[in-house]
């Protein structure tokens, strides 16, 4: 079994989307991400395209829904292509290819 655990961003490190402006370039890491050996972590956000930059900067509040007002969405998407592609290609991922 292959023990590694690749990602492409988190809190601690800057995050793709601050990285490489270009959505191209970024689908194509995840696609790479999610297809390579290991078990693939992607960190809440990347599929949202978050930014941020090392240590607190990366550490934005998630986007999401306004429970405390309203209970509407005002943010977080599943149409993001990044969504989409993670989606689609999670069940690629096996974490015993040799």
């Amino acid at each position: 079994m292959n023990k590694a655990v690749p990602f492409l961003d988190s809190h601690d490190k800057e995050r793709i989307a601050s990285l490489q402006p270009n959505r191209g370039i970024e689908h194509a890491a995840l696609a790479f991400l999610l297809t390579s050996r290991g078990t693939p972590v992607i960190y809440y956000g990347t599929e949202q395209y978050l930014l941020g930059v090392n240590g607190d900067g990366g550490r934005v509040p998630m986007p999401g829904y306004d429970n405390v007002r309203t209970g509407q969405n005002i943010g977080w998407r599943e149409t993001t292509t990044a969504f989409q592609l993670i989606k689609k290609l999670a069940g690629c991922v096996n974490p015993t290819m040799p």
